[in-house]
């Protein structure tokens, strides 16, 4: 069964190469190499974050679940679909030490 989409709740989840999206997430490069949208939903989640590494399809599944999860340095990340990045991500604090 497939899976509805958390945003826009019409379109299904998509699993690609590089990304899970809705199916409603319709990307068209224009003339000048600018990637656009063309569909009806903006939900994707790449499977490679610059701040938080390597995400897992289970673990974006994990997060449209509702739950949270953390990467090998203990930073977090959870789902928020009214963040324009769809995630949302708290960094391990380092405690500082005297020299």
């Amino acid at each position: 069964m497939a899976t509805m989409c958390p945003k826009c709740k019409e379109g299904t989840l998509k699993v690609g190469e590089k990304m899970v999206r809705c199916s409603g997430y319709e990307p068209e490069k224009d003339a000048q190499g600018v990637w656009h949208n063309k569909g009806n939903c903006d939900f994707r989640i790449p499977f490679e974050n610059k701040l938080f590494g390597k995400i897992t399809k289970e673990q974006i599944k994990e997060m449209i679940d509702g739950k949270t999860i953390k990467n090998k340095k203990g930073d977090t990340m959870v789902m928020d679909l009214e963040n324009q990045y769809l995630v949302k991500i708290e960094f391990h604090k380092v405690e500082e030490t005297d020299l």
